[in-house]
């Protein structure tokens, strides 16, 4: 099959865990601007939080800044 990988480091981890965290968030962010997820207060503050983090927040409508 190939080498047996070595152990993954702490940082590794930190970066895997903050990689699946985004894919979470995109796929929340799709659905909800697809209209499968309702206007909840809990999507549109992962929407604000998100688009922090990416320095994004100028881009959101008003209605949500």
């Amino acid at each position: 099959m190939g080498r047996p990988r070595a152990p993954l480091s702490t940082a590794d981890e930190d970066l895997i865990a903050l990689a699946q965290e985004a894919c979470i968030e995109i796929r929340t962010v799709v659905a909800f601007l697809r209209g499968a997820h309702p206007a909840r207060r809990s999507t549109v503050k992962l929407l604000r939080q998100s688009a922090e983090r990416l320095g994004l927040t100028h881009r959101l409508p008003t209605s949500m800044g």
